[in-house]
């Protein structure tokens, strides 16, 4: 969010994950703005407070969905090692990757008989490196860049669930939801939580994925 900075560290132990630390900084100056970073050493200096109260160094960071663009892939089958090789092929031969311009981050999300399906971020180079040379400054290793709804995913979703899912974030700001089915491109919505625009509108929102992916919804996390 551009008007505050959040943050949750995760310990995974085997299978398991659980919280350890989270937090949420209002900065006191703008350091964002329509997803730029405009002030890269006032973020730096809430990076250094943010680091202290966590014990990795390795950090996933969610990314402005309005300077990425998303996509979900069905490619046939490939090595792992040969994944980003093919993907980025594809998008080329599609037009809608720049190899001068743009970086693209993909995670594989689960397989058929045939076929390998990923989601993929299509970000600009110029961008991406101003949020990695803040974080670099300091030796915090960014492993992966995600939009807040592919985080309500990872964080919500079981991976490799073939059912459907809606999930909402709803704090006094902001609302944040998303609906996610393997094998399906899911759907993101944002709105206003002060008039309760998303709450207000779920009936529609329901309505809308059964008539673009003729499925209903199977499971609502709040």
């Amino acid at each position: 969010k551009e008007d505050h900075i959040r943050f949750v560290e995760v310990l995974r132990t085997g299978n398991e994950e659980r919280i350890t630390a989270y937090g949420e900084i209002i900065p006191e100056v703008k350091i964002f703005e329509n997803g730029n970073l405009v002030d890269d050493k006032a973020l730096q200096q809430y990076l250094k407070e943010i680091k202290t109260q966590l014990r990795t160094n390795e950090y996933v960071v969610s990314f402005p969905e309005d300077q990425v663009k998303f996509l979900r892939l069905s490619l046939h089958k490939t090595k792992s090692s040969r994944a980003r090789e093919e993907i980025g092929a594809f998008l080329q031969a599609k037009n809608v990757l720049a190899f001068d311009e743009d970086v693209l981050s993909f995670e594989h999300k689960g397989e058929s008989k045939e076929h390998s399906e990923y989601d993929v971020l299509i970000m600009k180079k110029a961008l991406i490196r101003k949020y990695w040379q803040a974080f670099r400054a300091l030796n915090l290793k960014v492993m992966k860049f995600m939009t807040p709804g592919q985080a309500l995913i990872s964080s919500c979703v079981p991976k490799g669930s073939t059912t459907s899912f809606l999930v909402a974030s709803i704090d006094e700001r902001v609302a944040n939801l998303v609906i996610e089915s393997l094998g399906n491109v899911p759907m993101f919505y944002h709105g206003d939580s002060a008039n309760h625009s998303i709450i207000s509108n779920l009936n529609h929102i329901y309505i809308d994925w059964y008539d673009q992916k003729k499925e209903k919804v199977n499971h609502v996390l709040f």
